[in-house]
């Protein structure tokens, strides 16, 4: 109790001694009373003659010992801080026009050699980094624009689209890039029910098709991704070749491309097939990498440095029909 008591005591004191109130107080009290500490301090009389002069001649004095240090305070108080803005003002001032004055001398001195290959080289690691950043853009555009063109392929489907349908492709599209990437299995059948539902709207996106094709592929059925791919380049038959733009001519192409993949892939795969069903899916394959490339020469290339054709190329009798695409189209 008495503690606590105590410490309330120095706290009410702290914040009374510190008040900025009480100090100026003290120093105007100081100005009007000075000959009081100095009388107590050096006077050349007993202590006692000293306190009793000083009681008698100036402490009875009311308006030096408040009254007038009491106002002096109050005007000090208000004043001081506008008075002190004049000269936090003009150091601000000189501060700013330091920096200008140092700013321009700097801005006229020359780098030295090591200073201005650095910067050369953080230009040119910028310049790469943003003309890197602007390709992809670029190309993400292009592709937008591609997946436009395609569901404008046919107006009947078009004009059918809703905000909501455009959702649930962005969906789709996205869950199956994910599914790919991480092949984890029940992502892999969420995505295939997915996109199943989508490419009865999307009859002529290419996007739906392959993704939907390469999820079957991950999941090992290569028969349902050669169907629906094959479902895929029928929708785009049905446009007739005539009507048919440039970025569904290339997605046909790339549709047969993926079908011989697929039966590359199925007649190779660990099941049990017999040797004539391999060697039928391996000249099926070749039937449809020839189509692709018909369609589009540069699968060409791609087919003959593709993984998916390696047992084809590391084949110590290659079939007949694969060195025909590639001596033919040389």
């Amino acid at each position: 109790m008495i503690k606590d008591f105590t410490d309330s005591i120095k706290i009410v004191l702290h914040e009374r001694l510190t008040s900025p109130m009480v100090g100026i107080f003290a120093l105007t009290w100081l100005g009007f009373n000075w000959k009081i500490p100095l009388i107590l301090i050096w006077g050349e009389m007993p202590m006692e003659n000293r306190v009793a002069h000083v009681g008698l001649h100036y402490l009875s004095n009311i308006n030096n010992n408040l009254y007038l240090p009491l106002m002096y305070s109050a005007i000090i108080i208000i004043l001081y801080p506008i008075v002190s803005l004049i000269p936090f003002y003009w150091w601000s001032k000189s501060s700013a026009i330091k920096v200008k004055i140092k700013q321009k001398i700097e801005g006229n001195v020359l780098l030295t050699i090591d200073q201005s290959i650095k910067l050369r080289e953080e230009y040119q690691r910028l310049r790469l980094y943003h003309t890197k950043e602007i390709e992809q853009y670029t190309q993400e555009l292009e592709n937008l624009k591609n997946k436009i063109e395609t569901l404008q392929g046919n107006p009947a489907v078009n004009n059918q689209l809703t905000p909501e349908d455009a959702i649930s492709y962005s969906s789709g599209i996205t869950s199956a890039e994910t599914a790919l990437s991480r092949r984890d299995a029940s992502d892999v059948y969420t995505s295939i029910e997915t996109l199943e539902k989508l490419k009865n709207k999307f009859k002529y996106d290419r996007t739906i098709h392959i993704y939907l094709g390469r999820l079957y592929r991950a999941k090992g059925d290569y028969d349902n991704a050669i169907l629906v791919l094959r479902k895929f380049i029928n929708n785009l038959l049905d446009i007739g070749n005539e009507n048919m733009s440039p970025n569904q001519i290339v997605a046909m192409s790339d549709a047969y491309y993926n079908i011989a993949c697929y039966h590359v892939l199925k007649a190779f795969s660990p099941n049990n097939i017999s040797n004539d069903e391999a060697s039928r899916l391996k000249s099926e394959a070749m039937v449809e990498l020839a189509k692709s490339i018909e369609l589009n020469p540069k699968n060409k290339e791609f087919a003959a440095n593709d993984p998916d054709f390696n047992f084809l190329h590391s084949s110590n009798s290659p079939d007949q029909l694969w060195n025909s695409i590639f001596n033919s189209q040389a």
